[in-house]
């Protein structure tokens, strides 16, 4: 209760009426209908100068009894063949009587505590000792673990420290090497504890086993702290109560649950275990595509892009695959083990796969069944790497590759696939997805595919895609950051060729208009990313300088469309970079800036007659709109060319603008004089400003 200035009197005569009220409160609340338990609101949190009373403890504790009875499923419900609003109900109900919890927790937190842990504890034992335990008992046993995770999680410990009474200052390197299993364990910990020693997971029910591999997975950290527990949740997982249940929907969900246990615990698992865990799943690495009977195909549509829209245990199955690859990755400090075990692996699926890619064309449903079998083995292969870790950048002096060759051999397997069935939407898909995941685990050594893939794809490419790809170019960019220069050479010509070719079609409608304002954001943001990564060199590279004057040309181009805002600014802040990486009259030879030693000849010229020309004249435009707040940020970009210009060449731009280009644009000597003499005196923002409102006071 909060505190108040009422008399003694009148807070005893408010304390007796609350204690006849409380009976009819919890009669509300035990009602069988669970919306009479609506009319319940929650308690109002302690001050910290209230005080618990043994009558307002009674009246909390039963309370508490009363949300965990109605946190039960009836005896006669079968959850698995109810209707899925009913379930969904049910589950809402659950997330609120867990707010009235969490309520009640934060006014008494041992009091919750030890009314779920005695709850939960009772039910677990009493299974371990042999009693019969209804179904609907022992789910909540195990939804009461669960849950009591989250209550109050703020004000608890985080990771191991949930599960155990270690010191909250362990330093983060030793937190991966210090013997948790000598320090105490939480209450936390003891429910989970209890929860593994019972066996609650052989409850010959599908609803207890899959609320009990959704609190393992959920509570993974656990055993990091108590490891004896890994081996015996691997083989639960393992047998026919999970991975292999007889129902297929809590397969299904177990997939999932199975993959989140494995990543967390990767550290935590015995190598020596590994062999037998991927023999414990190797029937589920099996590719298994089939069309459905009752699929109906849409005339006009994609049969295989319609076809995969549909939700199946394929999906699911992914999973398993990357969870398989985190387990061979756990070999890691055995070079030669891992190569075999993940050759092991793959052999299955790169046969079928070859096997597929060698079936002539039937003309007739074959092939979209042979097809969905390709696409299949695709997505298998790239969840394999998907489980690795992800390659370090930079790379530690100790570091031990991954199986390369392996990577490699997906690789080629996926190049060939592209080139049999690459005119298909999905496949094209697939193979993209995969060769992300394998840059992603192999770093550099897998880049020098990126070509082969890119033309293979270019042929084939909708908008989207490219639009896709590109930004998983730059994704790459920024990760591997100089590794990628040799790909990033070799690929920037047909990828700048293809961009012109999208953006010079003509617009027929808001979808085209879309396309193309996708398209060169992509565009604009992959060459800002190649600029900030230091790697501008591909520009003006041997095999690329001769296309520098069309490329810088293309845009120009898109820094003039001012219907186009966004990308517009994009745009300028490109030209901005390239002069101040480029732009120099000579190398600077006291300076460390990257490119500080090169010199594009020409480049003035350029900057002067095309950048100048076309920077200065984007206000003036009459569908520049200054009233658009976009407006502002493209004058500034504007600004630092100019002043970029001046800095990297010095006097040689000072004299050209203030003799040559600004009087040409109609500028008197004396506004000229002003404004070039602002451009070396001022900072960069002051120069912004100053230039923004400059030209917004000669538009009006």
């Amino acid at each position: 209760m909060q505190p108040t200035t009422l008399p003694p009197d009148e807070m005893q005569a408010a304390a007796e009426m609350l204690i006849e009220l409380v009976p009819l409160v919890l009669r509300f609340l035990a009602d069988k209908f669970d919306d009479t338990s609506y009319v319940y609101k929650k308690e109002r949190s302690a001050s910290p100068h209230s005080h618990m009373t043994a009558q307002r403890e009674e009246f909390l504790r039963a309370t508490l009894n009363i949300l965990i009875e109605k946190f039960k499923w009836d005896s006669e419900d079968d959850p698995e063949d109810t209707d899925s609003e009913d379930v969904s109900y049910f589950e809402n109900m659950r997330k609120d009587i867990r707010k009235l919890m969490d309520s009640i927790y934060s006014i008494n937190p041992e009091l919750v505590t030890s009314i779920i842990s005695e709850r939960a504890q009772s039910a677990l034992d009493s299974y371990e000792s042999g009693a019969q335990l209804p179904w609907e008992e022992a789910e909540l046993a195990i939804f009461l673990v669960f849950m009591f995770g989250e209550l109050g999680a703020k004000d608890r410990g985080k990771g191991r420290l949930a599960f155990c009474m270690a010191p909250p200052n362990i330093p983060k390197e030793a937190r991966k090497t210090i013997d948790y299993s000598e320090y105490p364990l939480t209450p936390q910990g003891e429910m989970m504890q209890s929860l593994l020693r019972s066996r609650i997971s052989t409850y010959p029910n599908p609803t207890v086993a899959m609320q009990f591999f959704e609190t393992v997975a959920r509570y993974a950290d656990f055993f990091k702290v108590r490891k004896e527990n890994v081996l015996p949740a691997l083989e639960a997982f393992l047998d026919t109560r999970g991975v292999h249940h007889p129902v297929m929907t809590v397969r299904r969900r177990v997939f999932y649950l199975f993959h989140r246990f494995v990543q967390v615990l990767r550290i935590d698992i015995d190598p020596q275990n590994v062999p037998a865990i991927l023999t414990a799943i190797q029937d589920l690495l099996v590719i298994d595509a089939k069309i459905p009977d009752d699929f109906s195909h849409n005339e006009g549509e994609d049969f295989l892009g319609q076809l995969l829209k549909e939700t199946t245990l394929f999906d699911a199955q992914l999973y398993i695959f990357e969870a398989a690859g985190a387990l061979v990755s756990i070999l890691w400090s055995m070079p030669e083990a891992q190569a075999v075990t993940l050759q092991n692996l793959i052999a299955p699926l790169l046969t079928h796969l070859s096997a597929c890619l060698q079936k002539p064309p039937t003309g007739t449903e074959e092939d979209h069944q042979n097809a969905l079998e390709v696409h299949h083995s695709i997505c298998a292969l790239g969840n394999i790497p998907k489980g690795f870790p992800e390659y370090p950048s930079p790379v530690p002096p100790d570091y031990i590759q991954p199986p390369i060759a392996e990577f490699r051999q997906m690789a080629e397997a996926i190049l060939v696939s592209l080139g049999v069935m690459g005119h298909l939407k999905a496949i094209r898909e697939a193979a993209r997805f995969a060769f992300g995941r394998l840059i992603a685990a192999a770093g550099p050594t897998i880049t020098e595919y990126v070509p082969r893939l890119m033309q293979a794809l270019l042929s084939h490419f909708e908008t989207t895609e490219f639009v896709d790809f590109i930004s998983f170019i730059a994704h790459m960019t920024h990760k591997l950051q100089v590794q990628m220069q040799p790909v990033l050479d070799e690929v920037f010509i047909p990828l700048t060729t293809h961009v012109s070719s999208l953006i010079a079609q003509p617009i027929t409608g808001t979808d085209d208009k879309t396309a193309h304002i996708d398209t060169k954001k992509a565009y604009l943001t992959f060459l800002n990313t190649v600029m900030h990564s230091n790697l501008g060199t591909i520009f003006i590279s041997p095999r690329n300088v001769p296309n520098l004057q069309a490329f810088l040309d293309t845009i120009l181009q898109m820094a003039s469309d001012a219907t186009d805002p966004l990308n517009q600014k994009l745009a300028l802040t490109f030209i901005n970079r390239f002069i101040s990486s480029f732009g120099q009259s000579a190398p600077l030879a006291d300076s460390a800036a990257p490119n500080s030693n090169i010199v594009v000849p020409g480049i003035e010229q350029y900057i002067y007659q095309r950048i100048f020309v076309t920077a200065f004249n984007i206000p003036t435009a009459p569908d520049f709109n200054m009233k658009d707040g976009q407006s502002t940020a493209t004058l500034y970009e504007i600004a630092s060319i100019f002043q970029t210009t001046v800095k990297v060449r010095g006097d040689e731009a000072v004299n050209y603008l203030a003799t040559v280009f600004l009087p040409s644009q109609n500028l008197t000597p004396q506004m000229a004089a002003e404004l070039v003499g602002n451009m070396q005196s001022m900072d960069k923002r002051g120069f912004q400003k100053y230039y923004t409102d400059l030209v917004k006071a000669y538009r009006q």
